[in-house]
């Protein structure tokens, strides 16, 4: 079974960390339309790409062609809800970034956070997931950690020091914030979030970033127990992070549409 947590450089502008956002806050997309390239461009198949990575995607199960997980499952369920041809494909992250970067072909990642980056080679649909707000994650028992410190505090004050992932977007407010004081306080690592985790059991450094809902993966899938570390909330922690299809400029806006009709009624549903 592939785990989510492998080594390997990423891009500069790669992903980030993005509970399900209310119908008042959600703002439905449409993308204005041009029949004759539509016509033409939704012959081929759009290929859906992931990586196992618990728990936004689980191992297909026998006979299923898509994942589970917290992304995988409405993502899956929103296509079901289309009338597209598309095609699940287990792809490493690195690869499915350059292939929408360089429109090689029509392909979508479900689990993917906006940036303005992105948006300069990209096309998005409305949102499938929203993340739970990131927390602190340290080893147990740090002298001088405790709930409710600000950004400003952890990054800014030279108190701690943060292990970060190479290539990895935590979301604009803390990529502003790790840019900024990324000199003196700030190490990036070319590794994953467990091995990040040893990093810190090893003291290393003071603290990672992490989703909680990643985390509890990490306790279910690797040799690593919440007694060995140790989460604190952040006082002005933005809202958690939200993920969407992220498509090729290849994927016609006709297609993207039709995503978001799969969103829609996905959470019509509920």
């Amino acid at each position: 079974m592939m785990k989510w947590l492998g080594l390997g450089l990423m891009l500069t502008h790669l992903f980030s960390l993005e509970s399900n956002a209310s119908e008042k806050n959600y703002t439905d997309t449409i993308i204005t339309t041009n029949k004759k390239e539509n016509k033409a461009n939704t012959l081929n198949p759009i290929i859906i790409a992931f990586n196992i990575r618990v728990p936004i995607y689980l191992e297909p199960k026998s006979g299923q062609d898509h994942p589970e997980g917290t992304v995988g499952t409405p993502a899956s369920q929103a296509l079901k809800n289309t009338n597209l041809n598309y095609e699940w494909q287990n792809i490493p992250f690195s690869r499915v970034m350059k292939m929408i970067e360089g429109n090689m072909t029509k392909i979508c990642n479900p689990s993917l956070f906006k940036t303005e980056e992105r948006l300069k080679f990209s096309k998005y649909s409305n949102m499938v997931y929203q993340d739970k707000e990131i927390l602190i994650l340290s080893y147990k028992n740090h002298p001088t950690l405790k709930d409710n410190l600000t950004l400003e505090q952890l990054l800014s004050s030279g108190d701690f020091k943060l292990l970060a992932k190479q290539g990895y977007s935590y979301g604009n407010r803390y990529d502003e914030i790790i840019k900024h004081n990324e000199k003196n306080n700030v190490t990036r690592v070319i590794t994953g979030n467990y091995e990040i985790i040893k990093m810190l059991l090893k003291k290393r450094s003071d603290f990672m970033f992490i989703d909680p809902t990643e985390l509890d993966g990490i306790f279910i899938e690797t040799d690593i127990t919440p007694e060995q570390v140790q989460t604190y909330s952040i006082k002005d922690a933005p809202e958690g992070n939200k993920r969407y299809f992220m498509c090729s400029k290849k994927v016609s806006n006709e297609e993207i549409n039709e995503i978001n009709k799969g969103l829609k009624i996905n959470r019509l549903k509920k």
